[in-house]
């Protein structure tokens, strides 16, 4: 047993696809990433019982759904926040020089790096998953958690991006989480775009409408994506086909696009 043990991890250290793989898992490990996503699981639970006691009417939807709501946000920040400190600390340390001067294709390396994240968030949003299945007990913890899976490979790709765009911690999560942001009020601007336009509106107000009316064409509506209200009111699996192809969309787009970023860059 400990000889397949050591033949396995010999393999993984001699391929540097999965060693990089287990680089970024081990970092994830050791980074107090686990532990951080345990506290703030923790405290959700506290903070879930406290409203508890202050709601006087329907108290275990309004927990549920403040609980899924914390959840959400804890996890796609921790997985932004993890991924842009180890893409740009693999830049300080000119481990990426060292990758890209390989005999491995960028894209190859690229796509082994979003695979390598794609399992931190795995593993987040099933941490997540289990903790609102443990305060809500229903079967539509698996589509929230699914969902929840697909807008952090969203954000994993986004991070990934701007890293190698901008090779700075604070301008890199300021763009990303504004990013976000616009993402998860994406459906309020385009109701904002639609609304009809009269005779008084000024050209500053029909610039800003069309605007917002085309930023939600380009980007994801992640107001779709993880619903406190699947929690209260189950809907069907279908729910699902939204935030499923959107994900494939972005992820393939936004993969593509930093691909295209890393085949340019020079050593």
């Amino acid at each position: 047993m400990k000889t397949t043990i050591d033949h396995i991890e010999t393999t993984i250290d001699h391929n540097p696809l999965l060693h990089m793989i287990k680089m970024s898992l081990h970092e994830a490990l050791f980074n107090r990433l686990i532990w951080a996503m345990l506290i703030l699981i923790i405290s959700s639970f506290g903070l879930v019982a406290f409203i508890g006691q202050v709601a006087i009417t329907e108290q275990a939807q309004f927990q549920t759904g403040l609980m899924a709501s914390w959840l959400r946000i804890a996890s796609v920040v921790i997985q932004c926040i993890f991924v842009c400190n180890a893409v740009l600390r693999e830049q300080q340390d000119k481990q990426l020089d060292w990758f890209l001067s390989l005999a491995i294709p960028r894209h190859t390396y690229y796509l082994a790096k979003l695979f390598s994240y794609g399992l931190v968030a795995l593993v987040l949003s099933l941490m997540s998953t289990l903790a609102l299945w443990l305060v809500s007990g229903t079967s539509s913890s698996l589509l929230w958690g699914i969902s929840l899976l697909g807008e952090m490979m969203i954000m994993t790709s986004a991070s990934i991006i701007l890293c190698f765009s901008f090779r700075q911690l604070p301008p890199t999560l300021g763009l990303l989480f504004l990013f976000y942001l616009l993402c998860r009020s994406i459906n309020a601007l385009g109701l904002i775009a639609s609304y009809r336009i009269d005779d008084t509106a000024t050209l500053g107000d029909i610039v800003i409408s069309k605007v917002m009316e085309v930023l939600s064409w380009f980007l994801p509506d992640l107001s779709r994506f993880s619903s406190s209200h699947w929690l209260i009111s189950p809907p069907h699996a279908d729910v699902l086909v939204y935030p499923l192809v959107q994900t494939l969309i972005y992820v393939v787009l936004l993969s593509a696009i930093g691909m295209l970023d890393l085949q340019r860059k020079a050593l």
